[in-house]
């Protein structure tokens, strides 16, 4: 899950890793379809994250 951001980071998230924006409580967020698998969603996010960093994003992945 993703909260925050600019639109581009939304946009790296969507295309990079097929997140999906969802509203919150505190503004959207961004999360990965319901359903996947663990390590289907491990490698979603892994793969985002060298376009967040390189776009100047700060980026924390949850070592579980």
């Amino acid at each position: 899950m993703a909260i925050g951001g600019t639109e581009k980071a939304a946009d790296i998230l969507q295309r990079t890793g097929g997140f999906l924006s969802a509203p919150g409580p505190r503004g959207d967020y961004h999360r990965l379809p319901h359903g996947l698998p663990v390590e289907q969603q491990r490698r979603k996010a892994t793969a985002a994250s060298p376009a967040l960093l390189a776009a100047g994003h700060s980026v924390h992945l949850d070592p579980v």
